[in-house]
């Protein structure tokens, strides 16, 4: 979610797909609470325009996001289909940036065949996580053929510097508070 504020911010334009298809976490991060609409599903297998399955985080273009969907598939079948493949490919020419959130490369049979459609991997690495999990998933990502970009550093405890001020994603949008400071 950060990696796709900051690119938009930066004036690219941003599409963020959550193909995580058992854990939503991007999709609620971004949207909160929703009503759960049409996504990557209903727009690569039931032929639905692009702008019906993605949600705007402000004006349309800079950061779209793209949840599963409503309609019932099986995820390994789903990426497997040419048809995800062909949709994965267009969307990279029409936005600067594609950032696919995907299930955990080690516990996730899917997520190797997603990793075949992207040009780069960037591995979240927990705090206080293995080491050797991360060198098997870097074995992975060399036996797959894809590079790895780098690693974020998530999950740290707070420092208590950390603590003392309140941040939002209107800070990170640069949406200005009514409120005097």
């Amino acid at each position: 979610a950060n990696l796709a504020l900051a690119a938009a911010r930066k004036g690219n334009s941003v599409l963020a797909i959550d193909a995580d298809f058992g854990n939503q976490a991007l999709t609620s991060l971004l949207r909160g609470e929703h009503e759960e609409g049409p996504g990557i599903t209903e727009v690569v297998e039931a032929g639905n325009d692009l702008i019906s399955g993605t949600f705007s985080l402000g004006p349309p273009g800079p950061l779209d996001l793209m949840s599963r969907g409503r309609r019932p598939t099986n995820a390994p079948d789903f990426f497997s289909l040419p048809a995800t493949q062909a949709f994965l490919a267009k969307v990279g020419k029409l936005y600067d940036i594609v950032l696919i959130a995907g299930p955990p490369m080690l516990h996730v049979a899917y997520a190797s065949i997603l990793a075949q459609y992207v040009d780069r991997v960037i591995v979240v690495a927990r705090h206080r996580g293995s080491v050797t999990r991360l060198e098997d998933m870097a074995q992975r990502l060399d036996l797959i053929g894809t590079p790895l970009a780098g690693y974020v550093y998530n999950g740290a405890p707070l420092r208590y510097e950390m603590t003392l001020t309140e941040g939002s994603l209107k800070d990170v949008l640069g949406v200005q508070s009514a409120e005097p400071k």
